[in-house]
């Protein structure tokens, strides 16, 4: 089985839309995002996955959803908790049809971690990514370097930096080769977009 690229995952969370019009909600911030996969246990051999995206933050107190803002509607995908510049959010358990049996499905939730910030700094974003580096799955020891990653953005200009772990909770009969707990991890990085 291979996750068909983490793209139709994240896509694939489109399941409730607001805000139509094309232009951007009020409401939310907003950030430029570069998600890289950095560790893929589902697939023989692992995967790469790299994408851009426009994550689009709702706040209410601490309570925070997290959308993704695509073709001018904002598609919920998960809720977190946010502590002074630290986000803690999770989805619900989606399922992904993959062909025309009732038996060809997977299950996956996500969940994340993110450091991020507004304009103007504050959070120290760069030392929260290296961080993080040293902690990423990586052929020598000390983690990841950032150059490897391809990412546009400076680590001095970011704005949001983290991890999303997909995980398969679930598999169809008609689906070989990926057991329920395999994981799926990605990195974020991104740039405040007011």
């Amino acid at each position: 089985m291979k996750l068909r690229g983490l793209a139709l995952i994240v896509v694939g969370l489109a399941f409730g839309a607001g805000c139509a019009s094309g232009e951007r909600d009020e409401n939310y911030s907003h950030w430029e995002v570069a998600a890289v996969g950095v560790a893929d246990e589902c697939n023989i051999p692992p995967q790469s996955f790299s994408q851009q995206m426009t994550y689009a933050l709702a706040f209410e107190g601490s309570s925070t959803s997290l959308s993704l803002f695509e073709e001018g509607d904002y598609n919920g995908f998960a809720a977190g908790v946010l502590g002074g510049c630290r986000l803690v959010y999770e989805s619900s358990v989606y399922k992904e049809e993959r062909g025309d049996s009732e038996d060809a499905y997977i299950q996956w939730k996500l969940s994340g971690e993110a450091f991020f910030q507004l304009d103007g700094g504050g959070c120290d974003i760069e030392a929260r990514l290296n961080e993080i580096l040293y902690v990423l799955p990586s052929e020598g020891a000390g983690g990841r370097e950032w150059e490897t990653l391809e990412i546009d953005y400076p680590p001095r200009d970011l704005d949001w930096v983290g991890t999303e772990t997909f995980e398969i909770v679930g598999v169809g009969s008609a689906i070989e080769g990926i057991e329920p707990g395999c994981t799926y991890e990605v990195l974020t990085a991104g740039v405040h977009s007011p």
